[in-house]
């Protein structure tokens, strides 16, 4: 899990030698605020964006998720959120791992956890393996928020 600010982006080297975070820092600070929900490409399959605007949720009515393949870049556009993160072998399985859709289920559980807050113009980087729980009501009702997905041996 790395956090930091809009600014800090370009700070993280391990991407930056494949100019992959320069390309997100200028994606990113080009396209509107107002930018229309969904998948958005920005390099086709090894780096895209998905753009949501939805509701924040109780801790109760949300699940941990791990992916295998893609790093992601969690972007506030507007709003907040608590981005739970924990071992994934500390989980329990709610679902087996969905190889096309790069996703496995977890449930919330009691298991020793961490979180991170996200308000607006802040970013939160979690690795391959790393499991998380997104969307979690901190102050806000709802958040716009950004996804960019990078492929981990793009």
């Amino acid at each position: 899990m790395i956090k930091g600010t809009i600014k800090d982006i370009k700070k993280l080297e391990w991407a930056i030698e494949n100019n992959v975070l320069v390309l997100i820092y200028n994606w990113i600070n080009s396209f509107s605020q107002k930018a229309p929900t969904g998948i958005h490409k920005i390099d086709g399959k090894k780096v895209y964006a998905n753009v949501m605007d939805e509701p924040t949720m109780l801790r109760s009515e949300s699940i941990f998720e791990v992916h295998q393949k893609y790093i992601d870049l969690h972007y506030c556009i507007e709003g907040d959120e608590i981005i739970e993160y924990a071992d994934a072998k500390e989980l329990k399985k709610k679902t087996e791992f969905d190889i096309d859709k790069d996703v496995q289920l977890f449930e919330m559980g009691g298991v020793n956890k961490s979180f991170v807050e996200l308000h607006a113009g802040e970013f939160a980087v979690l690795l391959p393996g790393e499991a998380h729980a997104p969307r979690i009501k901190f102050e806000s009702s709802r958040i716009k928020k950004v996804v960019i997905k990078i492929l981990k041996n793009g």
